[in-house]
């Protein structure tokens, strides 16, 4: 496999540091829940030790978030074309993520499991400054190596829905994301 297949890249200011507030103060009428993982067997478990942080799912026809969906969808379908060349569609529903103190998700992969084996891309988009927390870096496993990602304010980073990746802790403040994925039809083999 490629080193090309095997990496992230990161786009800086895919919004702007208003955008990013626009996006956060949406965000606040969100009712927020205890994140879940995927479990082939018994489809949602909660597993405190592997995923602890806050998420609510955003559908395309959310009053007031059409313009988020567009901006991300622009920048991953050009992204994509340029470095993947995936067969994807749109995004996924928008999860709105918040990581407060000691908040992560350990290592994983976004589709390990018959639920989510149709994702390729996926995306992590930066809203909190990164000087309003500490911790919390997005990690990956590529080529017997690790690197994180830019914690630019309106930055988005995206890879293959099949690098390992962490949410490190937040140690101070809060770490608020937009993650979503784009899938195909077929599983990537």
């Amino acid at each position: 496999m490629s080193a090309r297949l095997c990496s992230f890249e990161t786009l800086p200011a895919v919004f702007t540091s208003e955008e990013c507030d626009r996006i956060r103060e949406l965000g606040k009428s969100l009712d927020l829940k205890n994140a879940t993982t995927h479990d082939d067997k018994a489809g949602v478990n909660l597993a405190a030790m592997k995923r602890n942080c806050e998420v609510h799912f955003v559908k395309p026809a959310h009053e007031g978030w059409q313009w988020v969906f567009a901006r991300i969808n622009e920048h991953a379908h050009g992204l994509n074309g340029k470095r993947w060349g995936f067969d994807v569609k749109d995004i996924e529903d928008i999860q709105y993520t918040s990581y407060g103190f000691g908040e992560f998700y350990a290592s994983h992969f976004d589709n390990g499991s018959t639920m989510t084996e149709h994702r390729k891309l996926s995306i992590s988009v930066q809203l909190s400054p990164p000087k309003e927390y500490v911790g919390g870096a997005l990690r990956f496993w590529s080529m017997n190596d690790t690197q994180a990602a830019g914690k630019e304010q309106g930055s988005m980073t995206c890879f293959p829905a099949y690098l390992m990746h962490v949410a490190k802790p937040v140690w101070w403040g809060r770490r608020e994301v937009l993650v979503t994925w784009m899938h195909g039809e077929s599983r990537l083999r």
